[in-house]
């Protein structure tokens, strides 16, 4: 029989209309079209500069500050054509998140007007506050600077959120004295390290034509949604924040299953004995209080525990007398370790013997 939270669920669910849906656009039409990818360069670039761009990209030859004015100009027109005010350095600094430095697409005159604009320079250079970011250690006053450089194997895309529409520029981020305060610079570093010795290693065995090497990584994954109705019956999304798959453990840290054995004094017929039984924490009576950590065992929890008017069933007794299931207990475990220390003694003896016979 299903839960009356599922039901309610189901009964949300099916009592809603149906939402309009716009008409799907085609997938070719649809994919990157918010993206300055080479196909929309090449279709605004004159030919000499779009094959200047092109060797840049795939050799890693420097890029002409005359080849950066002219993509510049290209970028922003197909950029202001969508909608865009804004544009942006996008970099990866050492904080696990993304960082941006903005501006417009103006420039004030003299006269106090202001004109459209977006140059080369702007493009391949910019000038963040270095000393906002981790950078790795303390470095002087006049060393925080830190520049942003374009990344230009990386396309430029368009970003749309309530404040606007912004292009999106792709960077690196070093300091002045050429060090990576970013993640992506010792990745593209990486790569033309392997480029260099892959075509080091091709020529050695004949190669004449030896095409840029490239390394690709990505991160893989997948998303299932579910109706928000459904949302308050997983209580690993409401905890976590993702989906949990498997059982789980045997003893948690929810206080509701955990359990220890116990031993108490009994009086029958005026004599006494001890009884050893399964106490749960959960039972009526049972006071819990934590204890410090342990020492040198970080993360380890204990718990002192009072028992008052605690009733023990006889399902829940283990060992009674008490005495001979402890010696027996203690005994094992003694002989346990024992056996285990003369298995690692045997174990090392083995080994030296091994070690002279092969010498």
């Amino acid at each position: 029989m299903p839960s009356p939270q599922r039901l309610a669920a189901i009964q949300t669910i099916q009592g809603r209309s149906q939402a309009p849906t716009p008409p799907i656009q085609k997938l070719d039409e649809l994919w990157a079209s918010d993206v300055f990818s080479l196909d929309k360069m090449k279709a605004a670039l004159p030919k000499e500069i779009f094959k200047s761009v092109q060797r840049t990209v795939k050799e890693g030859s420097k890029l002409d500050v005359s080849v950066a004015n002219v993509v510049a100009q290209a970028m922003k027109e197909w950029a202001t054509s969508r909608g865009a005010l804004y544009y942006s350095h996008v970099f990866y600094p050492l904080t696990n998140s993304t960082a941006e430095k903005h501006d417009g697409f103006i420039s004030p005159q003299g006269d106090g007007t202001a004109i459209t604009e977006f140059t080369g320079k702007l493009l391949v250079q910019g000038e963040p506050d270095g000393s906002s970011f981790p950078n790795g250690g303390i470095r002087s006053t006049f060393e925080a600077r830190g520049y942003t450089a374009w990344d230009i194997t990386s396309p430029a895309y368009l970003m749309e959120t309530p404040n606007g529409v912004t292009l999106c520029v792709p960077t690196v981020f070093v300091s002045w004295t050429g060090e990576a305060l970013d993640k992506k610079t010792p990745l593209l570093r990486s790569n033309a390290a392997v480029d260099g010795q892959a075509r080091r290693l091709l020529k050695m065995l004949g190669e004449k034509e030896i095409a840029p090497i490239n390394s690709s990584c990505g991160a893989e994954q997948e998303y299932f949604l579910i109706d928000k109705a459904w949302l308050p019956l997983r209580s690993d999304l409401l905890l976590a924040g993702r989906t949990l798959f498997g059982k789980p453990s045997a003893k948690g840290q929810q206080f509701d299953d955990h359990y220890f054995g116990a031993i108490a004094s009994v009086q029958t017929d005026g004599a006494a004995r001890e009884v050893m039984f399964m106490l749960r924490c959960d039972a009526p009576g049972v006071t819990l209080k934590t204890c410090p950590e342990f020492s040198g065992m970080e993360g380890t929890g204990t718990f002192s525990v009072q028992c008052k008017d605690l009733f023990v069933g006889a399902d829940d007794i283990v060992a009674d007398p008490a005495k001979p299931t402890i010696a027996r207990i203690r005994d094992d475990a003694v002989t346990s370790m024992e056996v285990s220390r003369l298995q690692r003694t045997a174990a090392s003896r083995s080994a030296r013997r091994g070690i002279l016979n092969n010498l």
